[in-house]
């Protein structure tokens, strides 16, 4: 699936985010600036053990840290709040090291307890935490045991490809623990959309600032962030990272027109040549980046196998049918 992004230059001086530790394969940039992007919904929750849609999952991905991903270029195993991993007993244990000195937002220090406790909680089938799967093959669970203070073992019931890849959200077990430990709806209370936004603790580059139902989301830099870019500077680099709720696709692209918005995914054929009209008539100062697909994210079509129309329902449950259509898709 080819995707268009049109960048206006607004976001340039700030849009390079950091990763932890160093933030390699890009220039340093440089501080200060806000970011503008657009949601087609509000978010639902906070909580990253009850978050299920990306409205909510995406902003919590700027507050919450996580201990490793990848380079979407290389698949490249990188590191997050893990500064390190070993890998022993022929694939099946991995040993993270973890970032001393890095904290959450109040102040408290980010170690092993979040870790493992963090891992507990999507692992518990009570919870039902949309990353649950991460942390079962094939019936058998992945055991997390505390080392010490800033190191985790992860030992793996089986050969596992993504072990270096560990992408679930951490949260402070401070918070989350007590909450925890008095029941399973006691936690899955925790961080609703009244909760005061200096009540929601991040680990991560942002943290929230406040929150209108229907019209935005706003966060700040972090100032306790332990990222840092190439020279040492630390990051992220923006002040402010707004998400507008503008539920209209078309109104997203007028938002992104009238200067209001930083960046535009275009959909059609339509929508590029708008964006171009401006450009061309110096009415929009913007870039934009064809076949912007590397991501971190996925596409996935769904077949409904209860359709209304018996023929589509009978289609769809055909194997030869759902190959066909996985052999068709461009997934290069």
């Amino acid at each position: 699936m080819k995707k268009l992004l049109v960048l206006g230059m607004l976001a340039l001086a700030g849009l390079a985010m950091a990763q932890p530790k160093v933030f390699k394969g890009t220039e340093p940039g440089r501080a200060g600036g806000a970011y503008r992007v657009t949601s087609i919904s509000d978010p639902r929750t906070w909580n990253p053990f009850v978050a299920r849609e990306t409205s909510s999952t995406d902003i919590i991905a700027l507050f919450l840290p996580y201990l490793t991903t990848y380079d979407p270029y290389t698949q490249a195993p990188e590191g997050r709040l893990a500064k390190s991993w070993e890998v022993r007993n022929n694939g099946l244990t991995v040993i993270f090291k973890l970032r001393e000195g890095a904290k959450w937002s109040d102040g408290q220090a980010i170690d092993a307890d979040d870790v493992i406790f963090s891992a507990t909680v999507h692992a518990d089938q009570r919870v039902n935490s949309n990353s649950r799967s991460s942390f079962i093959l094939d019936g058998q669970p992945i055991k997390w045991t505390k080392v010490d203070q800033f190191t985790v073992r992860a030992d793996f019931p089986k050969p596992y490809a993504p072990a270096l890849i560990q992408g679930w959200y951490i949260v402070p077990e401070h918070i989350f623990g007590p909450a925890y430990r008095a029941g399973v709806q006691q936690l899955q209370a925790l961080w609703n959309l009244d909760t005061p936004p200096a009540q929601v603790v991040s680990g991560g580059p942002f943290k929230l600032d406040s929150y209108v139902k229907g019209e935005r989301v706003v966060l700040v830099r972090n100032p306790n962030y332990w990222g840092v870019d190439e020279r040492n500077n630390p990051v992220a680099y923006l002040e402010r990272y707004t998400v507008q709720i503008v539920p209209d696709l078309n109104a997203q692209l007028a938002r992104f027109l009238a200067g209001e918005a930083d960046t535009f995914s275009a959909a059609n054929a339509d929508q590029v040549a708008q964006v171009l009209e401006r450009i061309r008539a110096n009415r929009l100062r913007a870039e934009i980046f064809p076949n912007v697909d590397v991501t971190l994210g996925t596409n996935f079509i769904v077949f409904n196998w209860n359709h209304k129309d018996p023929f589509k329902e009978n289609l769809f449950r055909q194997v030869k049918f759902r190959r066909a259509m996985a052999h068709l898709m461009d997934k290069k």
